[in-house]
């Protein structure tokens, strides 16, 4: 029983990493090719992420209200969502793949800056 719930925590790998374009943006390709990419860069098998989606708006919340941004990522989710809207679509999928790895080693726990 305790070898399924230790094996229900780990983090899913790249290959398990799936991109949802719900609204048929037709970029999808494009997302795929960025993670392939930073997999190769990094070195990495799993940033624990699980999903990527494509949406047309994407909101970041805060405490003072919410707004539009091209990307966010949730460690809690395991989430990353994109702006199809967004003409960087590419170097901001990289940036959110960056926030999960920082999230994963803790890099910038030691530089808050």
């Amino acid at each position: 029983m305790l070898l399924i719930a230790l094996i229900g925590c780990g983090c899913p790998d790249f290959s398990q990493l799936r991109v949802l374009d719900p609204e048929k943006s037709g970029l999808d390709t494009t997302v795929e090719e960025a993670v392939q990419d930073f997999q190769r860069w990094s070195g990495r098998s799993s940033v624990c992420v699980g999903e990527i989606q494509i949406q047309s708006k994407v909101l970041a919340e805060r405490e003072d209200g919410a707004w539009a941004v091209d990307g966010t990522f949730s460690a809690r989710e395991r989430r990353i969502r994109l702006s199809s809207l967004d003409p960087q679509l590419r170097t901001t999928t990289l940036h959110e793949l960056c926030h999960a790895l920082d999230r994963m080693e803790g890099i910038s726990k030691g530089h808050p800056e």
